[in-house]
């Protein structure tokens, strides 16, 4: 009959919108996991260049600019301080809780200095062997550029004391200029921080 008809031309286009749907959300899934894929690619090659400047396996800044701003990392100025975050009172539980608990704060810590930092200057925060290491670029207009980063990590003391109960340590190193002057930078603050560990392992 006319409303068998019907009905099975309707039940054929309710499948094949099923069949389109079902082809335009496997394109969708596709394309968060290529995103997903290039954001984590993005983060390993973000460290690998900070990483290799912090290191002092960099000679020149304007030999690896192109691929630093590839990546999003362009530097305002050639004077620089790497400030050094660790943690004081981590909780006692497994590895596998406690590589969570560092990645966690690793996001919270880096996003909230980078906005305090960014405010004036220039900074990116890295995890290195379980110490967060950001190299900053002065952005000019301070009387003194390491004092302002020292009032800068007060705050994210204070910050993330208050919002989670978690105590840090930075340690701010003097500025020092060029790509030489970086790994210079992050020698002393890394002296800093062993210094004070020393004083008071926890």
């Amino acid at each position: 009959t006319a409303l068998k008809q019907i009905g099975t031309i309707d039940t054929g286009r309710i499948d094949e919108y099923r069949y389109l749907e079902t082809g335009f959300t496997k394109i969708a899934d596709e394309n968060t996991d290529i995103k997903q894929t290039l954001k984590q690619q993005e983060v390993i090659m973000r460290k690998a260049l900070l990483g290799r400047g912090l290191r002092g396996h960099v000679r020149s800044m304007a030999s690896i600019a192109d691929a630093l701003a590839e990546y999003g990392i362009v530097f305002p100025s050639d004077e620089f301080i790497v400030a050094q975050v660790t943690l004081l009172n981590r909780l006692e539980e497994t590895a596998e809780e406690e590589a969570v608990e560092l990645e966690m704060m690793f996001l919270i810590i880096r996003n909230m200095f980078e906005d305090l930092v960014g405010k004036s200057h220039r900074g990116y925060l890295v995890d290195m062997d379980g110490v967060f290491s950001m190299l900053i670029s002065s952005g000019g207009g301070c009387v003194d550029f390491s004092d302002d980063v020292r009032n800068m990590s007060k705050s994210l003391v204070e910050a993330i004391r208050e919002r989670f109960e978690v105590d840090l340590f930075v340690a701010v190193s003097q500025s020092h200029v060029e790509a030489l002057g970086i790994a210079a930078a992050y020698s002393e603050a890394t002296e800093i921080t062993q210094y004070a560990e020393l004083i008071d392992p926890g």
